[in-house]
This record gives structure tokens, C-alpha cells and sequence, in this order.
């Protein structure tokens, strides 16, 4: 036996592995350069494309439709797809109807919705789903419709995305009744139906007659974006609902439909909510409250005052009650009286954050004479509620003239307080 046998196969088969190797690394680079090639002719297509579409702005229609004609003989329908789905970016705002109408009776527009429609290259069909939403042909909303049973998420999520572009009462009922099936996030479903127009919410009306509790709770979320009418009826349903959850979205669209015929129901709800077990629900109650009556619902907020502990609850009455910047001190005064001393603290509470206590002081010293008076009688009432409310800090932000003048009206009430406030003088040698 030849003694180099063993390494003539090894140096041939080492040869035959290197010519392997450049065969496929040489495949690699021809492919990536017909890539990259196919690439920047489609690129170089679709910019000359858009800056063709610029240069036609300002002509009539019928010279527009001869040169959208002779665009779609250069044009592939991915560059069509590409220009249609970045139109309020490349093409003039007034040159957009004309190219609309022309793609959508065009024979480009049968070759756009088979792509929407077929199953294949999932980021080819969601971009040709996005180009008919936008163009808004007949055919687009059974299309995207069926879109919305695929297996994809993607497929069903863009889907809804373009049935967004529609923005029609069709396109809504279709993702209402998404949303009602439960398939998709509620929360995307509505950030979407919050873009359409009013004139759809007939649509989600009907959708609130007949649908389950997680569903009913997104619809309500859903309305209270709109402005609401002619809808207490249905509210008045679901403000009494056994989730707490639907009866707080409720309370928050009662608060925006609280107007013409439907103030009496809405107020007759929101009352019966401030009772309610879930504090949450007693919030969106109070809210509801102050947007319809503003200040003059706090007697009813002052009642449940009385009983309250969640904080989050006060907070919101007290923000009622200070953001009434003309009411604050007569609310406060009345509230004043109360025999309850926790309703008293939450109202001194209240104007210290609301910085009435400075013009309490001020208002002593000069001003209208009715309003010096109400502020003396504030004055009186705050120092015999036995309720610290940072007296001594105000009164710093006074000079000394006016702060002894203070001091000698509040010695009129109390002088073992008007001593303590005194300045106290250091001695020494």
C-alpha cells in the first residue's frame, strides 16, 4: 500500500471542503447583491414615484387622472401599497382625494385587496390591509373583517388598525363586536373607537344593550370620552350593576350626560352612588357630582364626609370644595358650624391647602367691609375650633405692623393664643 495513501484522501477532501466553502460563500454574496440590487431599485422606484406625485400638486382633475394613469404603468403595486400608507407625509394634502379615487377604480385595486386578503407573507398582506383601510375601497371592510378570525395576533391586531382608517359606523360596529367577544385586549379595542366620530356612538349604544360585565365596563370606558345624550336610561342600568367595576365607569359617564333630560337621572344615580359599599364607586360618584353641580353638591359631599375613610375619596371632595375659588370661604365658613369635629378638621384642612388662610388675615385688615366682616367671623370660628392650621407660619408672612394688628384681633377671641403668637425677644447682657 502506497505509505501516502491516507493523505491523498485527506488533502483531497480538504480540497473538496474549500471549494464547498467558496461555492457557497460566492452563492452568498450574489444573493445578498441581487438583494440589496432588488432592494435599491425599489427604493429608487418608490422615491421617484413620491417625488413625481409631489410635482403634480396644483394641476386640474383631468390632467391629475392622465398622470396617475401614467404613474400606474411604472409603478409596482408594493410601491402603490408604500405611497398610500405614508400619504400625509409625501403627498400634498389636495392631491390626496384625486389619487384616492383614482386607486380605488383603478385595476391596481383588485391586485391590493387579493394581497389584504390571502394568507401568505403575513407583512405583505398587513401592509396591503393597511393600504385599503386607508383608501377605503367597498370591499375593504369584508375584508378586514374576515381578517379578524385569523390565528395571528399580528394579523388580527393590524386588522383592527385599519379598520381604524375607515372610521365609519360599519368599521365601528365590527370592532365593538370584537370587543364584546372578548378576543382582544378591551383596552386597545377602545383607544382605537375613541379616534371615530360621534356619529358612531348609536353603535356602541345598541353594543350596551346586550353584553357581558367585562365588556359592558369597556363600552362605559368608551363613552365617557364622548359627549353623552339621551343615554340615562341605559346609565341608570348599569349604575346598579353587581360589578363595582361597571358602576364606576357608569358614575364617570353620568357625571358628562348630567344635562337637559337627563340631569334628574343622572343626579338621582350619582346621590345613590355616594352610598356605595366600593370607594372607588363613591369616587367617580363625587366626581360625576361636581361635574354636573359643581359647589352646590357639597352638602351632599359634606353628609358623606361624615362616614368616609377611604382618603382618596376626601382628597376629591376637598379638591370640590377648593376649586371654587369664589366659594371656598363661604363654603368653609357654613362648614365651620358642623358639630361633627372631624368634618371641621377636613374643612381647615381644606383652606389651608387651598391658601385661604392668608386672605382670611388679609381680608381682617382692609378690604370691603362685608367681605372684612365674613373674614373676622372666619377668623373667630377657626380659633374656636381648636383645629391647628398653621397660624403661626402665616403669620410670618406678615410685616410687623399688620402682624400686631392681627394678633390684637385675635386676643379679641382668645388672648392666651394671641400671647403665645407674640415674637418672643431674647435677653442678655
Amino acid at each position: 500500500m502506497n505509505p501516502n495513501y491516507y493523505s491523498d484522501i485527506a488533502w483531497t477532501l480538504n480540497l473538496i471542503l474549500i471549494a464547498v466553502v467558496f461555492v457557497l460563500v460566492a452563492a452568498g454574496l450574489l444573493v445578498a447583491f441581487a438583494v440589496n440590487a432588488a432592494s435599491r431599485r425599489r427604493l429608487e422606484g418608490e422615491a421617484s414615484l413620491k417625488n413625481l406625485l409631489q410635482d403634480v400638486k396644483g394641476q386640474d382633475t383631468h390632467t391629475l387622472d392622465q398622470r396617475f394613469s401614467e404613474l400606474d404603468k411604472q409603478a409596482t403595486t408594493e410601491q402603490w401599497i408604500e405611497v398610500v400608507n405614508e400619504h400625509e407625509t409625501i403627498i400634498p394634502e389636495e392631491v390626496w382625494p384625486h389619487l384616492q379615487r383614482h386607486l380605488s377604480s383603478s385595476a391596481r385595486m383588485a391586485e391590493i385587496e387579493r394581497l389584504a386578503g390571502q394568507p401568505g407573507n403575513k407583512w405583505r398582506r398587513i401592509e396591503a390591509m393597511k393600504c385599503i383601510g386607508t383608501l377605503q375601497t367597498p370591499s375593504a371592510l369584508g375584508i378586514l373583517e374576515k381578517s379578524l378570525s385569523d390565528k395571528d395576533q399580528d394579523v388580527v391586531y393590524f386588522g383592527m388598525l385599519a379598520l381604524a382608517r375607515v372610521r365609519s359606523a360599519e368599521a365601528a360596529r365590527i370592532l365593538l363586536d370584537v370587543l364584546k367577544r372578548g378576543v382582544f385586549s378591551g383596552q386597545k379595542i377602545v383607544s382605537l373607537l375613541e379616534t371615530f366620530p360621534p356619529e358612531c356612538l348609536p353603535e356602541v349604544y345598541q353594543a350596551l344593550q346586550d353584553c357581558d360585565t367585562p365588556a359592558a365596563f369597556w363600552l362605559l370606558k368608551l363613552l365617557s370620552k364622548f359627549p353623552i345624550e339621551n343615554a340615562h336610561q341605559i346609565l341608570e342600568k348599569y349604575s346598579s350593576d353587581p360589578s363595582a367595576d361597571v358602576r364606576a365607569a357608569a358614575c364617570e359617564c353620568l357625571g358628562r350626560s348630567g344635562y337637559g333630560e337627563s340631569r334628574e337621572t343622572a343626579l338621582k344615580c350619582l346621590r345613590a352612588c355616594l352610598r356605595d359599599d366600593v370607594w372607588y364607586v363613591r369616587l367617580q360618584a363625587v366626581r360625576g357630582l361636581s361635574r354636573i353641580c359643581g359647589t352646590a353638591c357639597l352638602p351632599q359631599l359634606a353628609a358623606l364626609m361624615a362616614v368616609e375613610r377611604s382618603t382618596l375619596v376626601q382628597e376629591s371632595i376637598k379638591n370640590v370644595v377648593i376649586g371654587d375659588k369664589e366659594g371656598v370661604l363661604a363654603t368653609i365658613e357654613t362648614c365651620l358650624d358642623a358639630d361633627s369635629q372631624m368634618i371641621k378638621e377636613w374643612h381647615v384642612n381644606a383652606l389651608v391647602d387651598s391658601n385661604s388662610v392668608v386672605t382670611v388675615l388679609s381680608q381682617c385688615l382692609s378690604g370691603e367691609p362685608r367681605e372684612q366682616e365674613r373674614a373676622l367671623r372666619i377668623l373667630a370660628k377657626l380659633i374656636r375650633s381648636k383645629v391647628h392650621f398653621g397660624l403661626k407660619e402665616t403669620l410670618d408672612q406678615f410685616q410687623s405692623e399688620s402682624r400686631k394688628r392681627i394678633l390684637g384681633i385675635i386676643a379679641d377671641t382668645d388672648r392666651e393664643l394671641a400671647a403665645r403668637l407674640e415674637p418672643q425677644t431674647s435677653g442678655g447682657l
